[in-house]
């Protein structure tokens, strides 16, 4: 326990080195000003302040609305935050520090679970501290921290691999149950979770074949790995009408992992370019899980400890390079997800096949499944230095034993620093810095905002249905016109959520239509008050144009134009 809380204590060193001024004023800092980052704390914030349901989300898709679950806005943790203000005391002030500090206090058990991890392959706990710090903060999740929140918190593959080693050491239904509720409730942070670990058991019990050995264990394993997806499954059954009718992703293929994203050094660490012998291909940000110089070493090892099985005629040693089993099928398994990520087997599959069976085209970001891939071969090359000092040591080699250690602890502490560095530098906006509460939103003082439904943002922006990209904004209209409705409490006709019904999509982007057409999204509207139209001074396409003709204007400033849209007067309703 000592250990392990001197594990704790030197990730909660490196938090305080690289994230002070997030511990010291977590509701005053933003990690992100533009794109998903601002998307994300706004579905968030918006969700926590201002739904009166906790399913169904209101601040964007007017007057439809979304499924709180394709919002992005962590469910889980929003809604338990969303309880605890209803029912005990009032959070919704605090939603930006809430979701930040989450996010940052989950490398605390991340670090405790790769100890742990570390441990049970008989490493000593010298080497396990400094190593499972260095992993937690190398970890390529640590890069969410820019905008992709939800799949910022590194504790989750960690914890869901410990699980999996405690069952196969002694498999029993309670821990079982236990992976399945763990993978379910990661699932309601965010969905890929539940993908990433599904695949992730699948591949431990393709490895562990000897524990299929009667109909109990079939049973244990349909629980861990299908349990949690029906569950699920069955949830948005019961609570999403438009669940047949929302698109699937353009192509799972398109965001993958490359040798280079994992085996090379790429932003934020020491970038380097990755054909310099041969083409490895380019580094993707959805495929970053770069295992570090550690990882590096470890892989060089490996290398030699197969070529001397081969040439030693010790074939058998090729299938276990450990003396655990556990770590032997964790790495089998790994690699699976590794060979998955590159975009294998999908990319030998014509598109018509992929279009038969949806699951396999249901998540476009594959390269996401090297994470796992990273976690495992980052402890087998930490146990792989060691076992290789301790035979150095064994030869009288000792310098050469201290120095390997060195190299493999220093490397992957001084790479985490660099990377949290960079983080950190990138994260750092103080509300006070963002424009949040400056000039640009005096006009809601003059505004009487009660008397509009919703706020229509020019340049338009409708990103999400996965099919309609005629309207991308632009990130000032994002920014003011969302900064404007947390403010305001009133709703965005905008989309920036994912998988959008096409019907509503269509309805949407109703305001620019041909000429003397009356918007559809007119005949949907639970009352006859008028939209407030927020548009910045950036260029705007012709149709938008045509509809700031079409309304009055209230404001202007520097920054932004008001405008009163009358949907009795456009409508084409008698």
């Amino acid at each position: 326990m000592r250990q392990l809380l001197g594990t704790v204590s030197l990730s909660c060193g490196f938090l305080i080195i690289f994230y002070h001024f997030v511990l010291t004023a977590p509701n005053q800092t933003l990690f992100s000003l533009e794109g998903d980052g601002l998307k994300n704390y706004y579905t968030f914030l918006y969700h926590l302040k201002y739904d009166r349901s906790f399913l169904h989300f209101e601040g964007l898709n007017y007057p439809y609305g979304e499924h709180i679950f394709y919002t992005d806005a962590q469910p889980l943790l929003v809604n338990s935050v969303k309880w605890i203000s209803s029912n005990l005391v009032d959070l919704s002030r605090y939603g930006i520090g809430v979701l930040n500090l989450s996010l940052l206090f989950m490398l605390l058990p991340a670090s405790a679970m790769l100890f742990l991890i570390l441990r049970r392959f008989s490493l000593p706990a010298w080497y396990a501290m400094p190593a499972a710090v260095g992993i937690t903060f190398l970890s390529p999740q640590v890069l969410r921290f820019g905008g992709h929140y939800s799949l910022g918190y590194v504790a989750a593959i960690p914890l869901a691999w410990y699980l999996a080693l405690r069952f196969f050491e002694k498999p029993n239904y309670g821990i079982s149950f236990l992976i399945a509720l763990n993978s379910l409730l990661w699932g309601a942070i965010h969905p890929y979770y539940l993908y990433i670990f599904s695949i992730f058991f699948l591949a431990l019990w393709m490895a562990q074949l000897n524990h299929l050995r009667n109909s109990r264990s079939i049973f244990q394993m349909l629980i861990q790995i299908l349990l949690p997806g029906l569950l699920m499954a069955l949830g948005l059954l019961a609570t999403d009408p438009y669940l047949g009718g929302r698109p699937y992703p353009l192509d799972s293929r398109y965001y993958h992992a490359t040798p280079a994203s994992v085996f090379l050094p790429s932003y934020p660490t020491f970038g380097i370019q990755s054909d310099f012998l041969v083409h490895w291909g380019e580094p993707q940000s959805e495929g970053i899980a770069y295992v570090g110089a550690t990882g590096l070493l470890g892989l060089i090892l490996l290398g030699i400890l197969l070529i001397r099985s081969v040439k030693c005629k010790r074939l058998k040693k090729l299938a276990r390079p450990t003396r655990f089993r556990l770590l032997n099928n964790s790495l089998f398994a790994a690699l699976l997800l590794l060979v998955f990520s590159l975009g294998y087997p999908l990319y030998l599959m014509p598109d018509s096949v992929l279009e038969i069976i949806p699951p396999l085209n249901q998540f476009r970001s594959v390269g996401r499944l090297a994470w796992v891939f990273y976690y495992v071969f980052s402890i087998f090359a930490f146990y792989l230095t060691f076992i290789a000092s301790r035979s150095m040591r064994r030869l009288g080699w000792r310098r050469g034993a201290r120095l390997l250690l060195g190299i493999a602890l220093t490397g992957i502490v001084l790479e985490a620093g660099i990377q949290n560095r960079t983080v950190s530098n990138h994260i750092n906006h103080r509300l006070t810095d963002s424009g949040f509460c400056s000039e640009d939103f005096q006009w809601i003082e003059q505004l009487d905002v009660k008397s509009y439904q919703a706020i229509v943002p020019v340049p338009y922006y409708h990103i999400g249905s996965e099919k309609v990209f005629r309207f991308a904004g632009s990130s000032g209209a994002i920014y003011y016109s969302m900064m404007a409705s947390l403010k305001t409490g009133l709703p965005l006709t905008s989309v920036f959520m994912s998988r959008t019904p096409m019907e509503q999509a269509r309805r949407s982007v109703s305001f620019f239509e041909q000429a003397g057409q009356s918007p559809s999204i007119l005949d949907d509207l639970p009352d006859s008050r008028p939209f407030l139209i927020l548009a910045t001074h950036e260029a705007l396409k012709p149709e938008e144009q045509a509809l700031l003709k079409k309304a009055t204007l209230l404001f202007e400033n520097p920054a932004l134009r008001l405008y009163k849209f009358s949907t009795e007067e456009h409508s084409g309703r008698p």
